[in-house]
C-alpha cells in the first residue's frame, strides 16, 4: 500500500475526533508529504497529507492554506483542518500561547531581564536608543521594539512609551555630542544638536556636488 492509498483509507473510515498522525515523509515542521499517483513532466506532484485529506472530504483544496484546530502538524484529521490565511495562523498562535517569545527566538540577542534593563535606562532620558543598541550590538530597531513591548517583547510588563519620556533631560545627543547651551538650537521644547546640524550639512554639499557632476 503506498501512501497515499494509505490516506485515501484512512480519511475513509476515520471517525472521531482524535489525531490522525502521518506515518510517513514528513517536511522538517512536521507535516506529512504526500507523492499523488499523478506526474508533471518528469516529476511528481507531492502535497502536504493534512491538504489532500481536507480536499478527499470536501472536494477542492482549502485555500489559502490549511490550518490545524488541533495545532499537530503531522495530523491529517480532515476534521482538525480549517481555511485560513497566514494572518489567521499567526493570531491563532497568539491566542493559545504557541508563538515563539522573546528570548525563544533562536536569534535573539537579548532576553527579557535586558530587556527591563533597557527600558529602566532608556527611561532616564539620558540615553538614545542608539547608544543603547551599541552597548548591547542590536539595531536601533531592536531596541526600539523592545522598549515599547512590540512584536516578541509583548509579554514583558512595563513596556516604555517613547513620547512619556522626557526627552530634554538626555545629556548627549544619539552620535556623543554634550547637548549644552552652547551646542544647541532651540525649537520651542526641541533642542538640535549644532555639531550634528554641521554634519548634515556637510554631507548635503557632498551630495548636491555629486549630483551636480552627474
Amino acid at each position: 500500500m503506498t501512501a497515499y492509498e494509505y490516506l485515501i483509507e484512512m480519511v475513509g473510515k476515520h471517525d472521531s475526533d482524535e489525531c490522525l498522525i502521518w506515518p510517513f515523509q514528513k517536511d522538517r515542521d512536521g507535516y506529512g508529504r504526500v507523492t499523488l499517483p499523478i506526474s508533471l513532466g518528469s516529476g511528481h506532484i507531492k502535497v502536504a497529507s493534512h491538504r489532500l485529506a481536507f480536499k478527499i472530504i470536501h472536494g477542492r483544496w482549502p485555500e489559502p492554506c490549511g490550518l490545524h484546530t488541533c495545532d499537530n502538524p503531522s495530523c491529517f484529521n480532515p476534521q482538525h483542518i480549517w481555511e485560513g490565511n497566514n494572518r489567521d495562523n499567526q493570531t491563532d498562535k497568539v491566542e493559545k500561547g504557541r508563538q515563539v517569545k522573546g528570548s525563544e527566538q533562536p536569534e535573539s540577542k537579548l532576553d527579557e531581564d535586558v530587556v527591563l534593563k533597557i527600558r529602566e535606562e532608556y527611561s532616564t532620558g539620558t540615553v538614545s536608543m542608539r547608544t543603547i543598541a551599541e552597548k548591547y550590538n542590536v539595531t536601533k530597531v531592536a531596541i526600539r521594539l523592545a522598549i515599547r513591548g512590540i512584536r516578541n517583547w509583548k509579554h514583558v510588563n512595563n513596556a516604555v512609551s517613547v513620547e512619556d519620556v522626557p526627552r530634554s533631560h538626555k545629556t548627549h545627543c544619539y552620535r556623543g555630542h554634550h547637548l549644552s547651551k552652547e551646542n544647541c538650537y532651540i525649537y520651542g521644547k526641541t533642542r538640535q544638536c549644532k555639531q550634528c546640524t554641521a554634519i548634515r550639512a556637510k554631507k548635503r554639499v557632498k551630495w548636491d556636488a555629486a549630483r551636480l557632476q552627474k
